[in-house]
């Protein structure tokens, strides 16, 4: 984290543009101004982080079910997974 706020701290005060891979969503949305998310090597979505990191594009490209919520210091979305735990079977 201390290096994203050093990345966005010189894009701000010098107006510079940073392009970088970025597999932590909550990461993107912290720190993004633009997301490209990318499915089977396809642009799914892009925009800004409340417009790429939804409800829908989690399920259309990871399966995920309700998982995005909104950050209650920031605003911006928040992914959080659930686990799936396998119930017992005949114990």
């Amino acid at each position: 984290m201390e290096i994203l706020d050093l990345i966005k701290n010189l894009c701000t005060e010098n107006n510079l543009t940073v392009m970088a891979a970025v597999h932590d969503l909550n990461l993107a949305a912290q720190y993004c101004d633009r997301v490209i998310l990318i499915h089977e090597g396809h642009v799914h979505a892009e925009g800004s982080p409340q417009e790429v990191i939804t409800e829908t594009h989690m399920r259309e490209v990871y399966g995920a079910e309700n998982c995005v919520y909104t950050h209650p210091a920031n605003g911006l979305p928040t992914v959080l997974l659930g686990a799936h735990r396998n119930k017992p079977t005949g114990t």
